[in-house]
């Protein structure tokens, strides 16, 4: 067929997978906005759960906080793509103050504070954190926020807590800088690690991936769809769909669930460092890549 059309037409051929893909992934304006409301009603839930209304410190426990959640999407009619799931990080001298706690972190007192899963009391001084998404409208959302529980006698959230953000944000917009169009997912996530960063900073893993879509959620080999497609559709470790080539490139009216991982050495908190990773939607436009409604920029305080 290419020899056919000759050198005038050949080159405006397009593999057809590619373009079935692109048909998927490229949205308009309309979806933009749509992404943009999902994530303010995701994030209007999450800063309800990370609040007195729901967390009273040194009685609510991680799983009143989940099961909470879990109501509040069936009372919303909201479907979910994987339960919420609320971890706590804790200071070690805090860990050796409560006798039933030790055994609830990773590593014990001797590991980076965060816990392992199991049901915990929710203390002072704690970071609280939560993975979690929604779906409404066809669209769904990726995210990961945190949340400070006061100490008695705070007022505010310590500054070297806020100064953790702060620099977990920094990060996150330098990285936002390298979607460019045309570049490969490879191409992003190498540009990403070359950047200068705070030495503060212990780790900082640059993920990315198209968000998942319920409507197309899964392939006839039950991997994940969205997960490994598109452009962008890994971050470092994420699965590659075998149907798809490494090589698809970024195109301009594509969403993205944005979430690097970025580990900060905190006074006082455990040598591992402190993981505040913040997880969200972006679309990348011709503006470049725009989170829609960006949370965490400053942090969630429980009283």
């Amino acid at each position: 067929m290419q020899q056919a059309l000759g050198s005038q037409y050949a080159g405006r051929t397009v593999d057809s997978l590619e373009l079935g893909i692109l048909w998927l992934s490229i949205v308009g304006p309309e979806q933009i906005s749509m992404s943009r409301y999902v994530q303010a009603v995701q994030n209007d839930i999450i800063a309800e759960a990370f609040s007195n209304r729901v967390i009273v410190p040194n009685h609510t426990t991680t799983d009143d906080v989940n099961w909470w959640i879990r109501h509040k999407y069936r009372d919303l009619h909201l479907d979910i793509d994987n339960n919420p799931g609320v971890d706590i990080w804790r200071r070690p001298s805090k860990i050796a103050e409560y006798p039933d706690s030790a055994h609830h972190f990773v590593g014990g007192l001797a590991g980076d504070g965060r816990t392992n899963g199991e049901n915990i009391i929710i203390r002072r001084g704690d970071v609280v954190t939560l993975d979690s998404d929604i779906m409404l409208l066809g669209l769904e959302t990726d995210s990961h926020q945190h949340a400070y529980v006061l100490l008695e006698g705070e007022s505010d959230v310590p500054q070297e807590l806020k100064e953790a953000l702060r620099i977990v944000n920094d990060i996150q917009d330098e990285y936002k800088k390298e979607f460019k169009v045309g570049l490969t997912a490879a191409e992003i996530l190498d540009a990403g690690e070359k950047i200068p960063r705070d030495p503060r900073i212990i780790e900082s893993r640059f993920a990315f991936h198209p968000p998942p879509n319920f409507i197309r959620r899964f392939t006839a080999n039950d991997l994940q769809f969205s997960r490994g497609t598109y452009v962008a559709g890994m971050g470092r470790g994420y699965k590659q769909h075998p149907l798809l080539s490494p090589t698809l490139r970024l195109h301009y009216n594509t969403l993205y669930a944005f979430e690097p991982h970025t580990v900060v050495a905190v006074p006082g908190w455990s040598e591992q460092g402190l993981e505040l990773g913040i997880g969200q939607i972006a679309a990348f436009t011709e503006n470049g890549l725009v989170y829609l409604d960006r949370p965490m920029l400053e942090w969630h305080v429980v009283k």
